[in-house]
């Protein structure tokens, strides 16, 4: 007897072969064409939906900036090529992530091409004093100034490079009168912002990394500015000695008071110099009036107070500054967690469904077995258990746009994803049993009684091949149904929140909702 001259229904013989080829090909080419639509959809929002300069630009602004520039370089190039006109943030962009030895020169092709930008040309003087060009820089605020909207910050600005181009005592006396004309103004204190693309959300790592470098940029001069004061002060003791002392001391109180109140945007980089301004400048004037001997002890209270209050100030801000970086590693693990669950879940499917192919090939295959159905308990998980899966990444997006402070939800949805996956995992192994009638009983509806043991040998080897098959099956379309799920919630999350959800640096917050609430406590705490 042969396994040709037995055949058993309940393992797929006498099925229709033909018609479960037909609904695995269906199948396949489901999942085939969402992949393609996804995959489509990213290639025609990334070199489709705009012009090759732009999509230069959108990426170059995300990335570090040695790997930027040669994007940004190439912006620049094609945008020439197609248009008479230059766009000018594409220059503007290169500029200030240029190297030192080469900034200059493209600062100057930008800044030809935009003069009339006042945040521009705020930060083409701020690189020019910092390469050691005060008197250039000196007539970029100058212009600042002068190009509306009215802003402080060029101001404080000009008494900066004012007082390093001269260093006489009439250069620096000509700086705090800038200083107190500054100070006297009613105009905000603006700070730049970052070269930007207005689709992109500016609660990001990578904005918050560009407005904090700003920040830095623009407050350099300042320090420098106040260092020179403080060193005059105590080496000259006729100035130490004189009224002038008191009034020059006040004026760097009043901006750093300006600098932690008055910013915009709010940030800890200004308050901390603001603060510190503020701290050295009492402090200094504490001292000068202390050995002048000209008031008593009882005076200085007042000033000792709002000294005890500042060093608070400096050290809630300066406790928020050493766990930001820890805040924000939490925060983008926040981010690639989903991610990062569902590629190596996606990874683990593609080995199992690999397995179980590789031990179906071993078993030889029975063709016959796709013609079998799924039992509605099959149906049930392979529908719901993706359908679950999908459900918490879901979540998963939701609340890492809400403003939590402590991402404690990760934990346990991880917990979650990795339960239900062990469960769609383990079902796969023991599915088939559920599925499948027993050799022996499948052997009594053979009507061979005579070869009942050769019948049972070969339903038993039908059944192991079966088996296997329906392991097969339920990988391959647990995966297939998986791909399709993952598709939509990449699909739904770019149209919901603008962006993919690779796209951490833009995603995971920068900190700058926490940098404002610490600022906030402490404009409290000074008022």
């Amino acid at each position: 007897m042969t396994t040709s001259q037995l055949r058993f229904p309940d393992y797929g013989d006498d099925g229709d072969v033909a018609g479960a080829r037909r609904s695995r090909r269906a199948f396949r080419l489901c999942v085939t064409a969402l992949i393609v639509l996804t995959f489509f959809s990213y290639i025609a929002e990334r070199f489709l939906r705009y012009g090759q300069a732009e999509s230069n630009f959108l990426s170059g602004i995300t990335l570090p900036r040695d790997s930027s520039r040669v994007l940004l370089q190439s912006a620049i190039k094609l945008d020439a090529a197609a248009s008479k006109t230059p766009t000018s943030k594409y220059t503007q962009a290169l500029a200030v992530r240029e190297e030192d030895d080469a900034a200059l020169e493209v600062y100057a092709r930008a800044f030809e091409m935009d003069p009339d930008s006042s945040f521009f040309a705020i930060r083409y003087g701020t690189r020019l004093y910092l390469l050691g060009k005060p008197e250039q820089a000196l007539e970029k605020f100058r212009h600042a100034r002068n190009q509306p909207p009215g802003n402080s910050l060029p101001r404080y600005l000009e008494a900066a490079a004012a007082a390093r181009a001269d260093r006489s005592p009439k250069g620096l006396r000509e700086a705090i009168v800038l200083l107190s004309r500054a100070n006297n103004t009613r105009d905000p204190l603006s700070f730049p912002k970052p070269i930007w693309f207005s689709g992109y959300p500016q609660s990001g790592k990578q904005y918050a990394f560009l407005s904090r470098e700003i920040y830095a940029e623009s407050t350099a001069p300042l320090y420098t500015l106040v260092q020179q004061v403080f060193r005059a002060i105590e080496s000259d003791p006729e100035l130490r000695n004189s009224r002038d002392v008191k009034t020059w001391l006040d004026q760097i109180v009043t901006m750093g008071g300006r600098l932690v109140t008055d910013a915009e945007p709010v940030g800890t980089l200004q308050a901390i110099a603001g603060v510190s301004f503020q701290l050295q400048a009492l402090a200094l004037l504490e001292k000068t009036r202390a050995a002048a001997g000209e008031e008593p002890a009882e005076a200085l209270k007042p000033m000792i107070e709002r000294q005890v209050k500042l060093r608070q100030a400096l050290d809630q801000i300066n406790e928020f500054e050493s766990g930001r970086d820890a805040q924000m590693a939490a925060m983008e693990l926040e981010f690639w967690r989903p991610v990062q669950l569902a590629f190596i879940t996606l990874g683990g499917l593609i080995v199992a469904y690999l397995l179980a192919r590789g031990l179906h090939m071993i078993l030889r295959y029975r063709k016959t077995a796709w013609a079998l159905e799924h039992s509605v308990l099959g149906k049930t998980v392979l529908g719901l258990g993706p359908a679950m899966l999908l459900a918490l990444l879901t979540l998963m997006a939701v609340l890492q746009h809400l403003p939590l402070s402590q991402p404690w939800y990760v934990g346990a949805l991880t917990t979650t994803w990795w339960a239900v996956v062990a469960v769609l995992a383990g079902f796969g192994v023991i599915y088939p049993g559920l599925r499948l009638a027993a050799p022996e009983d499948v052997s009594k509806k053979s009507g061979r009684l005579e070869d009942m043991p050769e019948v049972v040998r070969l339903a038993r080897q039908a059944y192991r091949r079966v088996y296997a098959a329906f392991v097969v099956r339920y990988y391959g379309i647990l995966g297939g149904v998986y791909v399709c799920m993952l598709c939509a919630w990449v699909l739904g999350y770019r149209v919901v929140y603008g962006l993919y959800p690779t796209q951490i640096n833009l995603l995971a917050s920068g900190l700058l909702r926490q940098e404002q609430e610490v600022v906030r406590s402490v404009i409290a705490l000074l008022s």
